[in-house]
């Protein structure tokens, strides 16, 4: 059995996610029941109706059958993906902790990664056909159960949870360096958009003036499109990557392909990207690095998954 808890998503720093504590209750806010309808834009990507666009096969994972999954014969869980392609990218940052340096070019081989979080509706398929755990969803702002949130990111869930569906749809979760590439591009950017400071059109945040407490349905905000096409990569949740979590483990200087640390100090998990909570732009940016517990499901984290292109 899962050993499952709530995290205070309004501590956002390291600190707070290595303390521990759990929580039974959150803020709340009101639901947004508007459909994503602005498709992304960049190499290899889909809009959330399903009609490719894109090189080759029409969505850019090679696989032939354009349902933009990967996986041939339109398996996997048929949600829209983005192709990131082989190369180096600039990962970490000096803006921020001691775990974001130092700042190193890592090699990358080609993989894919969905363009949205995954959401309620999504994660709803894997529970029903067990796999996936139901989420325990007492919280207020946990969108297991709420009216209204099917198109909202699945959160409340546990690092297994997230695990177990992506390994359902055939994927599994990104490692930090892919979602990092994901999120920022070849470069080095400090946010999926670019440099400039975010603003409320970019992320799902509670930085002055934005938000109101909790997440929005998946793509609210394409101006926050990473170079990728790449969805909500700076705000509505944190997501759970693969990896243990070191605060060390750049210092490693593993530059091709790194898959983390074989085990954690803290038995921790690696978290990235800002939420809903996130009240200062340090929290929203592409390199920023936060970890939790595996069994413990923060009530602003949930997850997407990623595949590696053969």
């Amino acid at each position: 059995m899962l050993l499952v808890g709530l995290i205070p998503a309004c501590l956002e720093d390291n600190d707070a996610y290595t303390a521990g504590l759990d929580v039974t209750s959150g803020p709340t806010g009101s639901a947004s029941t508007s459909a994503v309808t602005t498709a992304p834009t960049g190499p290899g990507t889909q809009g959330p109706t399903g009609s490719p666009t894109g090189p080759g096969d029409g969505d850019g994972d090679g696989d032939g059958d354009g349902d933009g999954d990967g996986e041939t014969g339109g398996t996997g869980d048929g949600r829209p993906v983005s192709f990131v392609p082989a190369g180096p990218f600039i990962r970490g940052s000096d803006d921020g902790g001691t775990d974001e340096a130092p700042v190193a070019s890592v090699a990358l081989s080609a993989y894919e990664i969905h363009t949205y979080e995954v959401s309620v509706a999504s994660f709803a398929k894997c529970v029903n056909e067990g796999p996936c755990q139901e989420p325990i969803a007492e919280d207020p702002v946990c969108n297991w159960g709420k009216a209204g949130r099917d198109a909202h990111p699945i959160n409340c869930v546990t690092w297994e949870n997230a695990e177990a569906y992506c390994a359902w749809v055939g994927k599994r979760l990104p490692t930090e360096a892919e979602w990092e590439k994901a999120a920022r591009g070849e470069n080095g950017a400090t946010y999926p958009w670019g440099n400039a400071a975010p603003t409320c059109e970019h992320a799902v945040s509670n930085i002055p003036g934005c938000g109101d407490g909790m997440s929005e349905p998946v793509g609210s905000r394409p101006n926050g499109q990473s170079p990728y096409g790449v969805m909500d990569m700076s705000g509505n949740v944190k997501e759970w990557v693969r990896d243990w979590y070191d605060a060390n483990y750049y210092d490693a200087d593993v530059t091709a392909d790194p898959q983390g640390p074989d085990e954690s100090p803290l038995m921790r998990r690696s978290l990235r990207g800002g939420s809903y909570y996130s009240t200062t732009a340090t929290l929203l940016r592409a390199a920023s690095r936060g970890n939790g517990a595996p069994t413990n499901a923060p009530n602003d984290v949930g997850f997407r998954c990623a595949r590696s292109i053969p």
